[in-house]
């Protein structure tokens, strides 16, 4: 696979294309393969491997129609939510019968389907017949495993994402405010978009890069709240894989989402639904030394996680075709 010259077709940037497309795309020519990029289909050149992700707009669409019907290049489409099953309203919205009509057609066309999941790709499998679909988990680079270690005793609790987690986070927040309330030297730092200022609150918008952000990401605890939706559990688990590469004690609520990638109490902490987070924070707030412990042991788990690891999982589903 490393004699194939690899075109990404990235119409739009975002975290989403850095991770499902740009990053394995970094490793691959770091081992010595040939890959390019551009929002322009013009510039694919001679590549005979074209990749893209989530492609629904009418242009993208066509275009992608054009290159199945002249059969030259290998063809991957990579997926990475249940956009035909959302649970935000915008999402709803945005995404409807047309949208999703063109994003089945355009998968259909694919001679390769990545995704995140197994149970993503079980959905996917169900909607579009698709019989060459791989699982490619989200990873990150190896780079973040050297970065230093947040502060044994810096007292802050986590949490990034975008607006499209507005739902999940909304329910988390009195449990914060009142975990904050009985530990005034605790802060709380958001990364994502900015709020009104408010008492142990820390808030930082998305104006610089995924790179920056891992560079300057502080926090001792990261929480992740899903609310329990098909949605979510078809998601994948980066925000644990996140975590634990930046030395970073994952709080996260047991679904299946996370099962078997943060192993309770000992590379992180599943909240159990018996269980409050303002409880769980308050008993890890206590016992500093395992959350030190936890850490460490999440970080050298993490190793399994990078890009480098994991990119012959890449290069057989872009050669199954």
């Amino acid at each position: 696979m490393t004699n194939s010259k690899v075109f990404a077709w990235i119409p739009r940037e975002g975290g989403v294309n850095r991770f499902r497309v740009l990053e394995p795309l970094r490793a691959y020519t770091a081992a010595g393969g040939t890959a390019t990029w551009s929002k322009a289909l013009n510039d694919a050149g001679d590549a005979d491997t074209i990749l893209a992700h989530s492609l629904n707009t009418e242009q993208g669409t066509a275009g992608w129609h054009e290159l199945a019907d002249a059969g030259i290049h290998r063809l991957i489409l990579d997926i990475d939510d249940l956009m035909w099953a959302p649970d935000w309203d915008v999402f709803k919205k945005s995404w409807d019968p047309a949208t999703l009509d063109r994003l089945q057609s355009n998968i259909t066309r694919a001679h390769v389907v990545t995704t995140t999941t197994p149970r993503l790709a079980q959905r996917i499998r169900e909607w579009t017949g698709h019989p060459n679909i791989h699982v490619c988990p989200n990873t990150v680079p190896a780079w973040l495993l050297a970065r230093p270690m947040p502060e044994p005793y810096l007292q802050t609790v986590g949490w990034q994402g975008s607006s499209s987690h507005k739902n999940d986070i909304g329910s988390t927040i009195r449990n914060l405010e009142r975990f904050l309330a009985g530990h005034p030297d605790w802060k709380f730092r958001h990364y994502g978009h900015t709020q009104p200022p408010q008492p142990q609150v820390e808030s930082f918008p998305w104006n610089n890069s995924l790179d920056e952000y891992w560079q300057t990401v502080s926090m001792q605890l990261g929480i992740g709240p899903l609310r329990d939706t098909e949605f979510n559990r078809c998601k994948s688990p980066l925000r644990a894989v996140e975590y634990a590469a930046l030395g970073i004690v994952a709080v996260l609520p047991a679904c299946p989402t996370y099962d078997g990638w943060v192993h309770d109490g000992q590379t992180g902490v599943l909240i159990k639904p018996h269980q409050t987070l303002r409880g769980v924070l308050a008993g890890l707030a206590a016992d500093p030394q395992a959350c030190l412990k936890m850490a460490a042991a999440a970080r050298e788990w993490a190793a399994n996680w990078t890009t480098e690891a994991n990119l012959s999982t890449w290069l057989k589903a872009w050669g199954s075709a």
